[in-house]
């Protein structure tokens, strides 16, 4: 069930209780049962869709669009959360590595635990841009970036343009899952040490 359908159906649920509970009134004048048993499903159905709006807020800090974020399967959703970063927003300087990512992109998520514990390893800071954000939508165009994941190394800002050097940092393995192509991101560590 996605986010949108799930928010619709609680909502329906408020809709339908407060009908309920104000129709009994109406009518009877006694709504004690009436109110207790519609007034519980309303409370339920406003903690669902504020898990729901949480849910959706955490996955656009993901780098989800709204539109992404209302058609993500619960299911899917959470495990965004868990193995998907949040959006790197700050500026872009000479010498730091970004992973340019997509949300729902499959690939991105099966390397992310292996990045983050390499990462840690090295003790190596990662900055996670999406592709829908400024700063991943600008490298995207200035470099003609075409695959994600990608590890980007930021050399050096020539008349405000960052100058990069970039790789799919990825190989599939033989089950279609991605593995982190640890030889790739050898390469730009190495890169960042000499401070190329």
């Amino acid at each position: 069930m996605t986010i949108k359908l799930m928010l619709t159906l609680a909502t329906v649920l408020i809709i339908i209780s407060v009908i309920i509970i104000v129709r009994k009134l109406a009518f009877t004048g006694s709504v004690k049962k009436t109110k207790i048993i519609f007034s519980a499903t309303a409370i339920t159905s406003l903690v669902v869709i504020a898990i729901l709006i949480f849910l959706e807020a955490s996955l656009m800090t993901r780098g989800a669009t709204l539109k992404e974020a209302n058609n993500t399967y619960i299911s899917d959703g959470i495990l965004q959360l868990k193995h998907a970063p949040s959006e790197y927003e700050g500026d872009v300087e000479p010498g730091d590595i970004l992973v340019l990512r997509k949300y729902g992109c499959q690939d991105c998520l099966d390397i992310y635990d292996d990045l983050e514990k390499y990462a840690e390893k090295h003790d190596l800071k990662i900055k996670y841009v999406s592709t829908t954000s400024k700063i991943g939508r600008d490298i995207i165009k200035n470099n003609n970036i075409e695959d994600v994941p990608s590890i980007i190394y930021v050399l050096q800002k020539d008349n405000g343009k960052n100058n990069i050097m970039h790789a799919v940092i990825f190989k599939s393995t033989k089950d279609g899952k991605a593995k982190l192509n640890t030889e790739i991101l050898e390469i730009f560590v190495s890169a960042k040490k000499e401070k190329r």
